[in-house]
């Protein structure tokens, strides 16, 4: 009983979101390690791990900041990739962005627009708190559930291959 309160964190710090309510399968069906790794059960209670991370706010909102899986520690910080996809896109001539780490450094996945500025991208790209000691331009791979969604997965296995 004390193992949920000890992992519910205070307002403004950064945590994997769980959600509870009419909505949340108590179970699934023949997939007992399913159930093992997405679900807590906490005084009759079911609780679903969303897998996304995100804080509440002093406001009382919660905030995303991305999948929980793709969150990072780099040099003595939190490196969120969902909060940094938004500032690497809104960097004129950038289509989509995103940063992994791999073998402790920051690499830099930026697909751009046509007729894009790569020395000014490149610049304002080194500019940001997450510097990348690389970058790798071409185009970015889509979840095809949604268009909009990077699939990290196949990026990852081009990327290593």
């Amino acid at each position: 009983d004390n193992e949920l309160r000890e992992l519910s964190l205070p307002k403004g710090e950064v945590g994997e979101i769980i959600v509870r309510g009419n909505h949340v399968l108590r179970e699934y069906f023949n997939n007992p390690e399913a159930l093992r790794l997405n679900k807590i059960f906490y005084e009759g209670v079911c609780w679903h791990r969303t897998g996304d991370s995100g804080f509440i706010g002093t406001d009382g909102q919660l905030y995303l900041t991305g999948r929980a899986s793709l969150v990072f520690h780099h040099q003595g910080n939190w490196i969120y990739p969902f909060i940094q996809e938004y500032i690497i896109q809104q960097i004129p001539g950038v289509k989509i962005g995103t940063l992994i780490q791999w073998n402790k450094e920051i690499i830099y996945f930026v697909e751009l627009e046509q007729n894009a500025d790569v020395q000014k991208i490149t610049n304002e790209l080194e500019g940001l708190e997450a510097r990348p000691a690389r970058i790798i331009w071409g185009k970015i791979p889509r979840d095809k559930r949604h268009n909009t969604k990077i699939d990290y997965q196949k990026m990852l296995s081009d990327f290593s291959a």
